[in-house]
């Protein structure tokens, strides 16, 4: 009996962090919230990408209680190292597509505010060029850097980690030599996005046929 005790002695208080977490969490997601809509109108009521954060937040923001509080709970050995590795993994993912969704979110704010259907939208088009091209380029650094944390948060890939790093040099520079042409494009989207000879919305003719610039990328225009 006594066995049976000291093994689930940690059920009850788990469970009042767990669900006071939540309520916590919940009640500071939806004051954020407001005060988020009250602060910027650009910002949609009902748009999706917004919905998202919020709730993603408010699961960070649950996270966080629980590593916070954590030695309150007095969990198994076993259970606290799969506890605090399941959260790490949890909270380097949530943190990544946050990210991104507050990207997407800064995208809406921008196309409501500077909108391509003006009659004058040369401003319009200047700060749709250069946005396309920082979201790509945000989107590959969230990407990568998200990747790194998840694997960080096991063991297995954090003790192979410091050979990774010391062979990054060596596979960067052989990387570098292969991909010349692919870099070279990468830069020139670059300086594409900087300089603006073209922007999104701008009336050009190839070879004889005429189109819109739609789409600006790091390697081609569409």
């Amino acid at each position: 009996m006594v066995l049976i005790k000291l093994e689930t002695a940690w059920v009850v208080p788990f469970l009042i962090l767990f669900f006071g977490g939540m309520v916590v969490s919940f009640l500071v997601s939806r004051t954020v919230k407001i005060i988020l809509l009250k602060s910027f109108s650009l910002i949609e009521k009902g748009s999706p990408w917004f919905k998202k954060c919020i709730v993603l937040g408010q699961f960070i923001l649950f996270l966080m209680i629980l590593v916070f509080f954590a030695p309150l709970m007095e969990l198994p050995t076993y259970l606290e190292t799969f506890f605090r590795q399941m959260v790490k993994f949890l909270m380097a993912l949530s943190m990544g597509i946050l990210g991104a969704w507050s990207i997407l979110v800064l995208q809406e704010v921008l196309v409501r505010k500077y909108s391509l259907q003006e009659k004058d939208n040369l401003k319009a088009r200047k700060i749709h060029t250069q946005f396309q091209l920082f979201k790509k380029i945000a989107f590959l650094i969230i990407g990568i850097v998200t990747l790194l944390a998840v694997m960080m948060s096991f063991d297995a890939f954090r003790r192979i980690g410091t050979t990774l790093i010391a062979s990054a040099g060596v596979a960067g520079i052989i990387v570098g030599f292969a991909a010349q042409k692919t870099l070279a494009a990468v830069l020139s989207g670059l300086q594409l996005a900087i300089t603006q000879p073209v922007r999104i919305d701008d009336v050009v003719i190839v070879e004889g046929e005429w189109g819109k610039i739609e789409e600006l990328t790091l390697t081609y225009v569409v």
